[in-house]
């Protein structure tokens, strides 16, 4: 069976893997790697789906951002909603993804 997905749902009310993708990202985001299967996982659901694509390129442009004073840990529900939050304002300005 072929876990890759190509929908182009948000994580935030989207399939299970877009969810598994953004907490990836997440966890990612926290510590200094992740395993060998998780990174492969990501990285192949990152190719075949957009909307991950696009989330995960604002979440490692806040990560990014080395010039603010280190954030304090945020539970699961903080998390959500700051990602939620983030992905609202680069939608409602439009943003592309950046030239490779």
């Amino acid at each position: 069976m072929n876990t890759k997905t190509t929908n182009d749902t948000s994580s935030t009310g989207g399939s299970n893997e877009c969810l598994h993708a953004m907490n990836l990202g997440l966890k990612r985001a926290e510590e200094p790697g992740l395993e060998a299967d998780e990174a492969d996982w990501l990285a192949d659901h990152l190719a075949t789906c957009e909307s991950c694509r696009l989330e995960h390129g604002a979440l490692s442009a806040l990560a990014a951002d080395d010039t603010a004073d280190p954030a304090a840990p945020l539970d699961d529900l903080e998390r959500h909603r700051l990602l939620d939050d983030v992905l609202d304002r680069a939608a409602a300005l439009e943003l592309q993804p950046a030239a490779a």
